[in-house]
């Protein structure tokens, strides 16, 4: 059995899987679902190349050696990685937000449109499994892993090298305030809208069979995203 073959028993084309409004919600919904695995092969990629390059900077750091010129170099590769790993989570969170947004869309068009429970599912286990929230940890644990990891392979532990030490806090630091602005900027706001649409969707569920209920959701769940337009 296809999508196709399951019957509308929405507001729009009910008891009709020929009606044109059906049809054409439908194709915006398979056109959700192909955006939706679009930008999830997009954060699968960035996730994947973009941890292979700041692992490969770090090891290559670590053969530059310990004094000199290439002690100076190795400063500077782990220096630039810190600063590549907050850039690397902003593109993570910014492709996160398009994901969201295909997936939310399918969601509405499931519940308000096409009766169907795919991306509705999808996101209840995926928010069940909490895996969003360790997302965070992950960069800043990579984060504190090469602060630690250059306070001994740049061998700056001792006092000698103490310009050498207030340059890699000061990275640190840098990059760790950034990745916090960057959660609460964007990330926070997004997690606000996904919270209020949850509760909306709720509603519906308790108050499906009463059509003016439903239409008064729908529209007070298209005020709240054109809020942020």
């Amino acid at each position: 059995m296809t999508v196709n073959d399951i019957p509308a028993t929405g507001r729009e084309g009910e008891g009709n899987a020929d009606n044109n409004d059906y049809n054409n919600y439908s194709d915006e919904w398979k056109a959700c679902r192909d955006t939706a695995d679009k930008f999830d092969s997009v954060l699968f990629d960035l996730r994947k190349y973009g941890f292979s390059i700041l692992t490969g900077l770090t090891t290559a750091g670590s053969f530059l050696g310990f004094s000199g010129p290439a002690k100076v170099l190795q400063i500077g590769v782990i220096v630039v990685t810190m600063a590549l790993i907050m850039v690397l989570y902003w593109l993570d969170i910014y492709y996160q937000s398009l994901l969201y947004g295909a997936s939310f869309r399918a969601r509405f068009l499931e519940i308000f449109r096409l009766k169907r429970a795919l991306s509705i599912y999808t996101a209840a286990f995926y928010g069940a499994s909490r895996t969003g929230r360790i997302l965070h940890f992950l960069y800043v644990g990579f984060l504190l892993g090469l602060f630690i990891l250059g306070l001994f392979v740049a061998g700056i532990t001792n006092t000698t090298g103490m310009n050498d030490f207030i340059i890699l806090v000061g990275a640190f630091l840098a990059a760790l305030v950034g990745i916090i602005i960057i959660y609460f900027v964007c990330d926070r706001r997004r997690t606000s809208t996904v919270i209020e649409v949850s509760k909306l969707i709720k509603k519906y569920r308790s108050s499906r069979h009463n059509p003016i209920e439903v239409e008064r959701l729908e529209e007070q769940m298209l005020n709240l995203l054109e809020k942020y337009l």
